[in-house]
């Protein structure tokens, strides 16, 4: 990261907006969609800082997964619960888990991050955002499982992320949504294709391998 990126990334005390959290759970029943709305975006680097003791987790992480919890247990979530294993009653340790959270199927997953600086590339005439548009993506998945919006994610089978500059404002938007048979087909289908480009690129005396 260049030193006009890092600068562009650095934070004041932001102590007078708190991150705060809506999950939007009105077509999951029928619809299998949930839209989780945080007013917060990180980098990679804001998730995690040094101690003298190693890498921990950052207030900033812990703000954005606290806030994540608040609101999928306000729209119904429970978090889960961990269960020691017991001897005396012969049980393996294990998780439990709210009525809503997901624990079958599998699902995709959106995510646009909204950054507060832009980035100017040349030859390119549109507002390009100054933050990486994957950077988000594994703290939603992540928050999403604490809360206990999800009890694996795994089952996240599929993946997107945005970037988008609007200036002075930082926070993600991210939608979960059920794949059906004919998403499972599509995404097949879409492997199936990677896999043959990547059979023909690996045959003997392909141009691509020289």
């Amino acid at each position: 990261m260049g030193a006009a990126e890092t600068k562009a990334h650095k934070r004041g005390a932001r102590t007078d907006r708190p991150t705060s959290a809506t999950l939007d759970a009105s077509n999951f029943a029928d619809g299998g969609v949930l839209l989780l709305c945080v007013s917060d975006v990180l980098t990679k680097n804001d998730r995690y800082v040094r101690t003298k003791h190693g890498t921990a987790e950052s207030s900033l992480s812990k703000a954005y997964k606290a806030a994540v919890a608040r609101a999928a247990l306000g729209a119904g979530f429970a978090p889960p619960i961990k269960v020691a294993a017991s001897k005396l009653l012969r049980t393996k340790a294990g998780t439990i888990y709210g009525d809503k959270t997901i624990t079958a199927g599998v699902w995709s997953l959106e995510v646009l991050s909204i950054w507060p600086t832009q980035r100017h590339l040349k030859d390119t005439a549109a507002d390009l955002a100054n933050g990486d548009s994957d950077a988000p993506l594994s703290m939603v998945r992540d928050a999403m499982q604490r809360a206990g919006i999800i009890d694996d994610d795994m089952r996240i089978v599929s993946d997107r992320t945005f970037s988008l500059y609007i200036k002075d404002e930082r926070r993600t938007v991210a939608r979960l949504r059920r794949l059906d048979a004919t998403d499972a087909a599509l995404r097949r289908g879409l492997i199936d294709d990677l896999l043959r480009d990547e059979e023909w690129v690996r045959r003997p005396g392909s141009a691509v391998l020289g």
